[in-house]
């Protein structure tokens, strides 16, 4: 019986190679951000609570959600940083894990095919995911505004994990899940070389005001594209939503502007 993803990947006969590459979107904190690009490194921080592995989280063409219940106690003194990468461009280091949401809300998407195992493409290829992106969405455009083809999978399929990510697209689970369940994640095992050189960044703008971090910045990547976003911090409080939704409205608009 063909369940997995990977098998309905494998079946598909369109293979993705008219779509242009979405960058690999990779967000942490301004603290975290000025390590990474000093180390030249991204690294995991703890065990994945999912897979149990040392891993360094990227999202396709989209920057990291998060839901409504994660407020920050004392502020938004460090504001999130998005680091666009081109996902060919890592040199020793290789994806080792595609899902087509973020795994680490699995549990809230109430899917009925499980484990997390079926949804899971092993080592993918710029190709796999273009691939995917063509027989699920059609075009990067619909793909990027959670718009499945109404054709890509039939009722009386035996392809049950695609027929549950249809579900999920049609039944949004609720509040505490957002873009993230409609967002490819790969996943990179932490080598220690897990490093490219960033295509672009999407930072504070307190940051791109400050002399000292922008000659930072500068100091440590090369990339000319460096784009703020601005925090209203009266509004923001201390919802860490607010932040990331202001952030996420920037890289998409970077992203549909440049890919």
């Amino acid at each position: 019986m063909s369940i997995s993803l990977n098998d309905y990947l494998s079946s598909l006969q369109e293979d993705g190679r008219e779509l242009k590459p979405l960058p690999l979107c990779h967000t942490t904190m301004e603290f975290y951000f000025f390590e990474i690009i000093t180390n030249h490194r991204l690294r995991a921080e703890k065990p994945c609570p999912v897979f149990k592995e040392m891993l360094v989280f990227f999202f396709y063409g989209k920057a990291k959600y998060i839901p409504r219940k994660y407020v920050r106690e004392g502020g938004n003194r460090f504001l999130p940083v998005t680091m666009l990468f081109n996902m060919e461009q890592f040199g020793n280091a290789s994806p080792k894990r595609m899902l087509p949401f973020d795994s680490g809300g699995f549990d809230l998407y109430r899917l009925q095919v499980k484990p997390i195992d079926y949804y899971v493409v092993p080592s993918p290829s710029v190709g796999a995911v273009k691939k995917y992106i063509s027989g699920i969405y059609g075009t990067n455009e619909q793909y990027l505004t959670r718009k499945m083809k109404p054709d890509a999978v039939s009722e009386d399929s035996l392809w049950y994990a695609v027929k549950e990510i249809k579900y999920l697209h049609d039944h949004p689970p609720g509040e505490d899940v957002g873009n993230q369940a409609y967002t490819i994640e790969i996943q990179f095992e932490d080598t220690g070389d897990v490093w490219a050189e960033p295509h672009a960044i999407v930072i504070p703008h307190r940051m791109f005001t400050s002399t000292a971090m922008m000659d930072k910045i500068r100091e440590c990547i090369s990339t000319q594209n460096i784009v703020p976003y601005a925090i209203d911090t009266e509004e923001a409080g201390e919802d860490i939503m607010y932040e990331y939704k202001v952030m996420g409205g920037k890289v998409a608009k970077y992203v549909r502007d440049n890919y």
